[in-house]
């Protein structure tokens, strides 16, 4: 006889449970795709002619578990391999951010202590950090926030080589909590003015900085 294998209500609903939850702990690109920045044309164009910086902050519920997502990119007019390196010297490319207010780096441990400033707000937060690739293609940093307001926050910058000797940079985050630890309007529409202004400041130094180089070496 041929066994007929019966699904209980309860099997059913943590399976519905757990196929929504990779859905949400796996952002796109862990499956290859495009970033939606890059890939809606008039998007990257506009990232591309116009300099726009592109980020997106929205929140997701499944029972329980809230989750913010952080995703967004832009474009900084410097070679990827320079701007990666760049990217690493955190003292150096934060000093002129309008948040950041204070950043000790710990080389040997890999950890960051930052004091952050927003709209009234004041956040100390140490940040674990780590390069997860560096390839000619694909340049990868990640940070896990340890201690601070908003504990546990991951998020990734990918580098990538564009086109006139540029780098594409992506962001991509999630923050799970149950209660979020900031007022509403941070969530609504503050964190990403936030994470576009603090991605502006670093393109800027960044650029700022190819362009000494280029300068230094031209002399």
């Amino acid at each position: 006889m041929e066994r007929q294998t019966r699904v209980s209500n309860g099997e059913r609903a943590f399976l519905i449970k757990w196929i929504l939850t990779l859905s949400f702990f796996c952002p796109p690109q862990s499956w290859g795709e495009m970033p939606f920045w890059k890939a809606k044309p008039q998007v990257y164009k506009k990232v591309v002619e116009e300099r726009r910086v592109i980020v997106s902050v929205t929140d997701h519920s499944l029972d329980d578990i809230r989750l913010m997502k952080l995703k967004g990119g832009g474009q900084i007019h410097a070679p990827k391999d320079f701007s990666f390196n760049k990217m690493k010297d955190f003292k150096s490319v934060f000093k002129n951010s309008r948040y950041i207010k204070k950043i000790e780096v710990d080389e040997k441990n890999k950890s960051l202590f930052i004091r952050a400033v927003a709209y009234g707000f004041s956040n100390s937060m140490k940040v674990d950090w780590s390069v997860l690739k560096d390839e000619p293609e694909e340049s990868v940093l990640s940070f896990h926030v340890r201690e601070g307001i908003m504990k546990g926050f991951e998020w990734k910058m990918i580098l990538e080589p564009a086109k006139s000797n540029r780098s594409d940079v992506g962001v991509d985050g999630v923050y799970k909590y149950e209660k979020f630890p900031l007022p509403g309007f941070f969530l609504q529409f503050g964190l990403e003015l936030i994470f576009q202004n603090m991605a502006i400041d670093l393109r800027n130094q960044v650029e700022e900085s190819f362009s000494e180089s280029a300068k230094k070496k031209g002399a």
